[in-house]
């Protein structure tokens, strides 16, 4: 049968209803199942949905590799019947095998290519040529097989319809350029080709090549992201080229002559006394590292652009910064650079995370359903040809092809590392000797760590010896656990590793016994504290700890494939990169990024890779290969670090949260607002209990029953004040005064600083504002508890208990006469978050926030030590290989040639200092890799550790490069996997609470995106008519607005405009500048005219802010006026360009996306400001009088004021470079640091800006940076992925396709007034229309029980007009009901809506609530409206004929004029309908 075929089953039916459904059900189902459209005929199905059921369809694929049919005949004349074609052909799997072998051993010879002839040295790279050319020509012959084997070129499957294949005969041929000279640009180019044969490598392996070919096939999703990305990278480079061309020419010049001592542009920046500011370019002058070699420039479009572009990864964002705002103003450079890092980097890049979000995790649990319950094994199998089957294509289209692979590998093979350790029993279950050991050896563990950290610069033989006793120990334990249980000790990974460990250290004692000594030693005496990977795997009762661990190892389980394809790339990439650049560019002082050897190549590209200062590298590379350097650094900087390693993360981000999420029953869970609220209760049950004998006696007396009229007027009383005060604490004006005072107290302590006179009238005044607000509040405290009671008051939020401490602080301060110590201000500074207070209550999105904020803690503070752990194991390896060797002489680099030793720095004179970040001890060791982790620049520390000798000895330039492995292995453990996890973690957390806000954590997943589905059925609004003016002019103007002719032209003027602001660029000609300016105008006279027709057709303004209508008076301004306000009016300019994107629909939907992310992301950015602020003001107060030094210059970053202290705050946050300013904020007195110890002003007026900084600096920097960069910037990342998702999941939902916009339209022409809501005689013409849109055939409607059965199936509820009483129906039911109807028809998904009541109406309660005042509900629904219309038409009919006698009228528009002609002993409406609906 046709149903069986099409795997529909049909539950068991009497011969009747087959007869009836069968027969005209065959080719709905055929349509239902292949097209979009789909014919759907009602009478069955609308009334019986739960008799379809579908089977699982299995995936048929396209035909495996070995089942293709080869050509017929290769090269025109060897058929398949050739023995030698078919030897080949069976042969082909050692053909394979010979070939991978064959292009590893083309890959070691490429590697062993020595390029240092190109600066003179005497190399013979012969047996590397040799080696290339015999594998050369096993490629040609590799290539001859196979154009036998499948054909040339001519048929299906040949040899050249593969793009590797092609690649292949390119590199082929290209090799043959290794006997040319490099003198030629060609011969270079073709020698460049040849190195992409090192791509073979990952077709030759199976796996990694489906992922690579799925990664470049990732870019059909991509674009849709890349295409806005760039129009907004665009539009940023068009402002910045109006801002800042030819700020490069301006320097500060004395007599005419350029002092190249002053490394700064001028302009706002004020040059020296007896220099000016001078227009004089001269690009030899710029090529220095402070202006990243006259590279970094907004000079022309394509450089603007290359600038802008670096913002996208925050890539030297305020180096960049720092240059231009010495020119510009900077308050103006401040916004535009600001605003490009938060939109570009925070939010679009995030976008990007969220779109792999999109292709790792199916978005539609409704419409993926069918495809979940597939076969697992047929779909591992044929992962890549199902995508490609048309008829099946369509459900997969959401799915990403690489998520598709790595997530059926995932579900297929389900590695579970059951014997990656040991899995302990229950202590009860083990023997008593073998549970002795075990807790021998746990201890073991511990102490062994625990020594190893005590390892410190200054040599201690007792630490030696424990440590020494340790190994031994180790050994022995090993030895004894492999002796009782050698048949299932080597079972387990980790006793191989256990094994290794002690051989390791047998070898290492004997000879170190010897005098021998090597770092190889120290590393292998470390590897004990690996062992506490153990320990933690294995003891379940360190609870989150326990799981945290074996979620982390099944999820690098999961992915190293992932991380071998990466490694692989790696190494490809270093050897083009020695290709293009070994020995052209030498290293260094300034230049240590280099490729000059294959070491050094994959340093460098994993530096890449990690965006760690890839700019600054590739500018220096640019001065000496310009066109190789940009082209290699950018498609490396774009396909590794912007797309790859954000797919690595976005993947450890999935896999680790799908596998904590199935730990999540033993996950503890720690919520701080309950923990509050118990902690309360217990408090008030304690004071009641605590309470003296004689107040509990009176309070028993005056427990006494009063009479009634004593009783009445005690209540009264009390009520009476306590109401009062309720009714004045809870006024709208009482809160907005308190509002009003609580932003003067934080204006007054923003301007508040240690600079700041105390005998000044400016203090003075701030003092009495500071005693009056206090006052105020004070006042405002006492009557909250009053109105509540102190416990309800305290019950009520935690600000209420903040605002206690805040307010007990201030009276402290004021009490000791208001002195400028941080802590008071600290206090102060935190009435700010009375904002967030008042942000929850308006703004449910920061509500999610500040509640997922508080939930995500405790389990940060879990994760936290984790990661500690983590990172202590790894800092114990720097901390014995490192320790020591961080000295310098303080004298310079003058001696440096002379001094090599502690004692040589002696005797010059010089001090011998340590850096402030180094691997003396445990702390100083932690404390440089949490640096190293979380901030940008970190190849700084990097280059010290090549630097570092021996203890006593002097730095070294390029001692030891290899121990650049130490820190880039470090980066990936905690920037990418341990930042991951908190991603994570916090991801989950505010997930979990915004469902929990929403109840959406009581619905299971269909019934949760059916509440996303309505929700955004909720934001739809019908389209207003519009109305034909009746004056001449406004008809005029609505003509031309409504004209598609005009709208088109307007459009072109708009591109045309931004191209002319793209023409522009530094130094142009004066004729050529004002024919761009005139042009420019004409655009905007032109454009000035469309606005003002908008504005007289259509009567008002565009949007509610009205933003083109003011820029139109900016751009005019700023043409006119020209100067600063230049740029703004091209702002406004760019700005116009939306209107071209409107016009595109994809774009439309990401540019949606955008503006979907915009409230959650400022709902984040409120609560970044807000610590901002805080921080911001203590910073003032411990570093204000800081000397002046490196980074803290006083001018690009400083904390002297408020403004450059949030800047530089701001920098820190970013992560670039922020240990600079910890490091120059800690800095103490010493010999190499001259400073004095300032701490009031006074002291700063005898000394200036010369003051020495403080310890707490450690405590400020890191807690800013667990708290902003950890904890709130993963909360904003998990903000705009939620955003994201919920976007996604709506507008490829229902509500975008089925038909919905038709039903739209259609609406809109019976509601021209955009009300929502049309009568009932309208929807009756209006339902037939839908059905029709449906696929009813227009013939079914006829028959009025057809239509009838339609409408009951829709169940829309029916309102009545409350002036006219006319019965109607409201826009969001009928389009809800239709895409209910839509979703179970197409996917036969049924229960959309949670069954139980008391869920419904914690889930609904909103939605249902939302009714226009005019109208009120009924009982009634669509499937009562032919009951209603027909005994509507009976009772007129009736009425008509009994008063015909007396020539009435009788106007029936709704149930209220039957219910006055009905009397009560008639029948109700109700029993009318119920009677009518039995009759028929």
């Amino acid at each position: 049968m046709i149903l069986e075929k099409m795997n529909i089953q049909l539950p068991k039916l009497s011969n009747k209803d087959i007869e009836k459904g069968l027969n005209r059900q065959a080719t709905v189902f055929e349509t239902q199942l292949g097209y979009e459209q789909e014919n759907l005929p009602f009478q069955y199905l609308e009334l019986h949905p739960e008799l379809i059921k579908m089977k699982n369809s299995p995936i048929r694929p396209k035909k495996l590799q070995e089942e293709v049919q080869h050509v017929k005949l290769s090269f025109g004349c060897i058929s398949k019947d050739n023995l030698i074609r078919a030897w080949f052909l069976n042969k082909e799997p050692y053909i394979q095998y010979f070939v991978l072998l064959v292009v590893i051993l083309n890959t070691v010879a490429l590697s062993l290519y020595n390029y240092s002839y190109r600066i003179g040295s005497q190399v013979n790279n012969l047996h590397t040529i040799i080696i290339e050319t015999v594998c050369n020509i096993l490629f040609g012959f590799e290539i001859l097989i196979l154009c036998i084997m499948y054909g040339v070129y001519d048929g299906k499957n040949t040899y050249l319809r593969s793009v590797w294949n092609c690649l292949n005969v390119i590199t082929f041929l290209s090799t043959w350029s290794i006997y040319f000279d490099d003198d030629a640009t060609v011969v270079q180019f073709f020698k460049m080709l040849r190195l992409f044969r090192l791509f073979r490598l990952l077709e030759e392996i199976n796996y990694l090549k489906q992922t690579i070919d799925n990664f470049f096939r990732s870019f059909l999703q991509i674009y849709k992201i890349l295409v806005p990305l760039s129009l907004i990278m665009y539009g940023f480079s068009v402002i910045g080229l109006h801002l800042l061309k030819g700020a490069t020419a301006y320097r500060c010049m004395k007599d005419g002559i350029l002092d190249d001592t002053i490394t700064n542009l001028c302009g706002s920046y004020k040059c020296p006394e007896a220099y000016e500011c001078v227009e004089h370019f001269d690009l030899h002058h710029l090529q220095e590292e402070d202006f990243f070699y006259g590279f970094n420039n907004f000079d022309t479009i394509y450089e603007s652009f290359l600038a802008v572009y670096m913002y996208l990864n925050a890539t030297g964002w305020s180096g960049t910064l720092f240059i231009f705002w010495k020119h510009a103003p900077q308050e103006i450079c401040a916004i535009y650079f600001i605003s490009m890092l938060f939109i570009l980097n925070y939010m679009l890049s995030n976008l990007f995370l969220a779109s792999f979000y999109e292709s790792f995790i199916v978005s539609s649990a409704i419409k993926n359903m069918a495809q979940i319950k597939n076969d697992k094994k047929i779909q591992r199998r044929h992962t890549i040809d199902v995508l490609n089957f048309k008829k099946i294509s369509s459900n997969f289209h959401k799915i990403n092809i690489i998520t598709k692979l790595s997530g059926q590998q995932r579900i297929s093979t389900q590695i579970v590392p059951i014997d990656l350790i040991e899995e302990m029993r229950p202590d009860s279950e083990l023997e008593w000797k073998e549970l002795a050991l075990v807790i021998f050896d746990r201890i073991l563990i511990i102490t062994s760590t625990i020594i190893l950290c005590l390892f410190s610069d200054d040599e201690n033989k007792n630490i030696d010896d424990a440590d020494f006793v340790m190994n031994i120990m180790t050994i022995f334990v090993i030895v004894l656990k492999m002796f009782l249980r050698f048949r299932s000790f080597f079972r387990q990974v980790a006793n191989w590793f256990n094994m290794i460990l002690i051989f390791g250290l047998s070898v290492t004692l004997l000879l170190e016994n010897q005098g021998s000594k090597y770092d190889i030693y120290i590393v292998i005496k470390c590897c004990k504290a690996l062992r506490l990977f153990e320990l933690m795997y294995t003891t379940q009762f360190l609870g989150s700890i326990y799981i945290l661990i074996r979620c982390l190892i099944q999820t690098l389980i999961q992915i190293k494939h992932l991380v071998i394809l990466w490694l692989i790339v790696v190494y490809i990439l270093a050897v083009m990169g020695t290709q293009f650049f070994s020995y052209y560019v030498l290293e260094s002082e300034e230049i240590f990024i280099h490729y000059n050897g294959l070491g050094n190549s994959v340093m460098a590209v994993i530096m890449i890779f990690y965006n760690e200062e890839w700019h600054v590298s590739m500018y220096q590379h640019a001065l000496y290969r310009p066109v190789w350097s940009f082209c290699f650094y950018l498609v490396i900087i774009t396909l590794g670090q912007l797309l790859f390693m954000r797919l690595m993360q976005a993947l450890f981000l999935n896999e680790f949260g799908e596998i904590l999420s199935k730990e999540e029953n033993q996950f503890p869970k720690f919520k701080i607002r309950e923990k509050i609220s118990k902690f309360l209760n217990k408090f008030s049950d304690k004071i009641n209990s605590t309470r003296p004998l004689s107040q509990r006696q009176t309070e028993e007396y005056s427990n006494i029953p009063l009479t009634v009229d004593e009783r009445i007027q005690t209540e009264t009383f009390q009520s009476t004040n306590t109401s009062l005060l309720k009714i004045i604490v809870e006024n709208k004006y009482y809160r907005l005064f308190i509002l009003l005072i609580n932003i003067i107290s934080v204006i007054r302590t923003g301007i508040q600083n240690p600079l700041v006179d105390p005998n000044s009238d400016e203090k003075f005044t701030l003092n009495v504002i500071f005693i009056v607000v206090n006052i105020i509040f004070t006042i405002e405290l006492v009557l909250n508890i009053m109105a509540y009671g102190f416990i309800d008051f305290i019950r009520q939020s935690t600000w209420s208990i903040l605002n206690i401490v805040i307010l007990t602080s201030n009276y402290v301060a004021i009490g000791t006469g208001i002195p400028n110590e941080f802590v008071f201000n600290m206090f102060d500074s935190l009435r700010i978050l009375a904002f967030i207070k008042l942000g929850t209550d308006i703004s449910v999105s920061l509500k999610n926030a500040v509640d997922a904020l508080i939930n995500a803690f405790a389990e940060m503070i879990q994760l936290s030590i984790f990661c500690f752990i983590i990172l202590l194991i790894y800092a114990i390896f720097g901390l014995n290989l490192l320790r020591g060797k961080y000295n310098f002489c303080s004298l310079g680099e003058e001696f440096e040639f002379e001094i090599e030793t502690k004692l040589d720095c002696m005797d010059y004179g010089g001090a011998w200092a340590n850096k402030l970040l180094d691997f003396d001890n445990i702390s100083q060791s932690l404390n440089t890799l949490f640096v190293v982790s979380t901030s940008e620049g970190w190849s700084a520390l990097m280059v010290q550790a090549f630097n570092a000798v021996l203890p006593g000895h002097a730095p070294e330039l390029n001692h030891q490069r290899g121990r650049a492995a130490y820190f880039q292995i470090l980066f990936f453990i905690g920037n990418t996997i341990l930042f991951g996890m908190f991603i994570t973690l916090i991801t989950k957390t505010y997930f979990q609470t915004k469902d929990e806000a929403q109840n959406l954590h009581l619905l299971n997943d269909k019934q949760r995106e059916w509440y996303q589905i309505r929700q955004q059925i909720k934001k739809l609004k019908p389209k207003v008519k519009p109305i034909v003016p009746s004056n001449v002019f406004q008809r005029f103007a609505f003509n031309i607005m409504e004209n598609e002719n005009f709208q088109t032209f307007f459009l072109i003027i708009i591109g045309a405009n931004l191209l002319i602001l793209s023409l522009y660029y530094a130094r142009m000609n004066a004729t050529y500048q004002k024919a761009l300016n005139i042009m420019n105008l004409i655009f905007i006279i032109i454009m000035t005219f469309e606005i003002i027709c908008r504005i007289i057709a259509e009567k008002k303004l565009s949007y509610k802010i009205p933003i083109e209508e003011i820029g139109i008076f900016f751009q005019l301004f700023g043409w006119f006026m020209g100067g600063g306000y230049w740029p703004i009016s091209v702002a406004f300019q760019v700005f116009r360009t939306h209107r071209i994107i409107l016009n595109f629909e994809f774009m439309v939907k990401i540019f949606s996306a955008i503006f979907a992310v915009l409230p959650n992301a400022l709902s984040m950015l409120l609560i970044m400001v807000i610590l901002l602020y805080i921080y911001t003001n203590v910073g003032m107060d411990l570093f204000g009088y800081l000397r002046t030094q490196d980074s803290l210059n006083g001018y690009d970053m400083s904390f002297r004021s408020f403004w450059i202290t949030m800047m530089t705050l701001i920098r820190v946050s970013s992560g670039e470079l922020w240990f600079t300013a910890m490091i120059e904020t800690s800095r103490l007195q010493s010999p190499e640091f001259a400073c004095v110890y300032i701490t009031n002003y006074d002291q700063y007026q005898e000394h200036g800006f010369n003051g020495c900084g403080t310890t707490l600096a450690y405590l400020y920097f890191i807690s800013f940076q667990l708290i902003f960069s950890v904890l709130i910037f993963n909360l904003f990342i998990a903000s705009i992925l939620g955003a994201y998702d919920e976007f996604t999941k709506s507008v490829e939902s229902a509500i975008s396709k089925y038909q919905l916009n038709d039903v739209v339209k259609q609406w809109n022409r019976y509601d021209e007034y955009g009300r929502g809501f049309i009568n009932y005689k309208l929807f009756w013409k209006l339902s037939s229309e839908i059905a029709i849109i449906f696929g009813v055939e227009q013939s079914d409607l006829l028959d009025i029980n057809n239509k009838k059965r339609f409408l009951q199936a829709l169940k829309i509820p029916i309102y009545e007009e409350k002036t006219s009483n006319i019965f109607c129906y409201k826009f969001h039911d009928v389009i809800i009901s239709l895409t209910r109807i839509s979703v179970t028809l197409k996917f036969g998904v049924t229960h959309l809506e949670p069954e139980d009541q008391a869920i419904y109406k914690k889930v609904y309660q909103e939605q249902d609530q939302d009714i226009n005042s005019n109208f009120k509900s009924t009982h009634f629904n669509s499937g009562d409206m032919a009951s209603i219309i027909y005994i509507q038409c009976k009772f007129r009919e009736w009425k008509h004929r009994s008063l015909l006698k007396n020539n009435k009228k009788l106007v029936i528009t709704g149930i209220s004029d039957i219910r006055s002609f009905v009397k009560p002993k008639h029948k109700t409406f109700i029993e009318l309908i119920k009677e009518q609906d039995v009759k028929k």
